[in-house]
């Protein structure tokens, strides 16, 4: 018998009470589900957040090879937001403005140069702008003087702001950045004995190329804000202007506006500026370096919440106790190819016939690929399987001594005559369980002892980083798979295709925009 639920003069079946729940706001549908609470946030202790993000830089660093993860104090944090650095003197002035009471705003800069007003209303949502602050309208003028000086300005009556009224509180920043975050590193890294340093001096400084398709545009300008007798600004791959990029002073001001690192310019290259570097640049930077078992765990385990529960499961290949070859319609509109010996049709979605495959070929069948494998063709790739999963792969090392590995995940290649290798063969693949998966990871292998680019291998049908490293080191049989990882590219199914398409499949894997770039 099937149950029946009122609620409010209504009747539901089980179904329709869950939809009725789902459209309700969850402190209210909570209610009315007996038992049950709301889950509390996570990660909402500041440790606890702060960890998280160190955890991602940790495991970014290590995916890409680095060996050493730092941060900007405290200090230089603070002069950020410090807008002594940037004003002199900044008013704010009861004005009228269409009938409406505002207040206007209006910063001195050094040497009594002014800057374009800012019009808002009393609670600070700007109305307008002059057009040296960009596209600001809308906004509240906190978001772009910060709280606390907005909260002075604000204040009934002109306010006129000097000194250390323009300065933003910066006691947090230098207890999160210098004392909290090298607890919480030493934390996260205290089982490999990673401890907190600090470098001397500021960090070496380039200023970042725009992106692809931006271009730095300059015209001659006559204003009492100009250094250089022009003006700087960037327009967008659509010719349209940058908010907040334009610049008096240089392009690779306005360059670095864009990038996000305008502080660390005007530090070195502000000549009427010349206190900043003294706030800006920090004397001493915090570093600490990923050693190389703590690399190698990150890589093959992961983090805690970043592991993933699948990784060295079984990833069963399809097996047959007959030695028929199966016959499986070819995907619609799949061009045949040139016969191999003995090969099957290929497969739509990925299953892998164990049975289709010699694993026992010679080693002049190997060096002249003339034994049976099977071939599948998932998401738009044609793949030749050389070793199913659990089957055993061998071979002569370049020492001359024979080798071989049980295999982790079925193992092959990528066909196409522009699908070949920094070897001389086509793109090595091992093929993981998830055949639907977007993600694609490409290892740029280097070689164990030289360290030197050898080749490519792609990572397919996995869930995750860890899941592929951790199938790739077991496809070596001398434990050293980690140390053939010269960087791994965790990309997309369109972008690979793309490379493949486009790129150089003999040189480490790069995406078609840093190619073209």
């Amino acid at each position: 018998m099937a149950c029946r639920f009122t609620y409010q003069g209504k009747t539901y079946d089980q179904d329709g009470l869950v939809d009725a729940l789902r459209k309700m706001p969850p402190e209210h549908a909570q209610k009315y589900i007996p038992g049950s609470s709301l889950p509390d946030m996570p990660f909402k202790q500041t440790e606890q957040w702060a960890g998280l993000a160190l955890k991602r830089m940790i495991q970014k660093a290590a995916e890409e090879g680095k060996t050493r993860v730092s941060w900007t104090p405290g200090e230089a944090q603070a002069a950020r937001y410090d807008l002594s650095k940037h004003f002199d003197e900044l008013q704010a002035i009861p004005s009228i403005d269409e009938g409406k009471p505002t207040k206007t705003w209006w910063p001195k800069g050094k040497g009594g140069r002014t800057f374009d007003s800012i019009t808002t209303d009393n609670d600070g949502n700007i109305l307008k702008s002059g057009q040296v602050w960009g596209d600001i309208k809308g906004k509240n003028i906190a978001d772009v003087i910060g709280k606390d000086v907005a909260e002075k300005g604000l204040k009934e009556g002109p306010q006129t702001l000097t000194g250390v009224d323009l300065k933003v509180g910066g006691a947090g920043m230098k207890g999160f950045y210098d004392q909290m975050l090298p607890k919480i590193v030493e934390k996260i890294g205290k089982q490999y004995g990673v401890k907190v340093k600090y470098a001397e001096g500021a960090p070496p400084f380039k200023v970042p190329d725009l992106p692809p398709g931006y271009a730095l545009k300059e015209s001659p300008v006559a204003s009492m804000r100009t250094i250089s007798g022009k003006q700087y600004w960037v327009e967008d791959p659509e010719g349209k202007y940058v908010p907040g990029s334009r610049s008096y002073r240089s392009g690779d001001h306005s360059k670095a506006i864009v990038a996000g690192v305008e502080d660390q310019w005007l530090a070195r290259h502000a000549p009427d500026l010349k206190d900043r570097a003294r706030d800006i640049l920090p004397k001493k930077i915090p570093y600490f370096d990923i050693p190389p078992k703590m690399r190698d765990d990150i890589l093959k385990k992961g983090f805690p919440l970043f592991s993933d529960s699948s990784v060295g499961a079984p990833i069963s290949a399809e097996e047959h106790s007959s030695d028929n070859k199966i016959n499986v319609k070819r995907p619609v509109n799949q061009a045949k190819t040139a016969p191999e010996i003995n090969a099957p049709k290929r497969a739509a979605g990925g299953r892998v016939v164990a049975s289709n495959i010699d694993h026992s070929p010679s080693e002049a069948q190997k060096r002249a690929g003339n034994y049976s494998k099977d071939h599948v063709f998932i998401q738009g790739l044609d793949i030749t399987i050389e070793n199913a999963k659990g089957k055993e792969r061998s071979g002569i090392g370049k020492d001359g001594k024979a080798w071989k590995v049980r295999m982790p995940a079925h193992y092959g290649y990528l066909r196409g005559a522009n699908h070949i290798g920094a070897d001389g063969d086509h793109v090595d693949i091992y093929l993981g369980p998830h055949t639907k998966s977007k993600h694609v990871f490409v290892v740029n292998q280097i070689d164990a002892d030289s360290k030197q680019f050898d080749e490519i291998k792609v990572c397919l049908g996995f869930g995750s980083l860890q899941q592929a490293l951790h199938t790739y080191e077991q496809g070596f049989s001398d434990g050293k798979g980690l140390q053939r990882v010269g960087s791994v590219v965790a990309t997309d199914m369109t972008s690979f295709k793309n490379w493949l398409k486009n790129g150089n499949t003999k040189k480490p894997y790069a995406s078609i925009a840093k190619i073209a770039h």
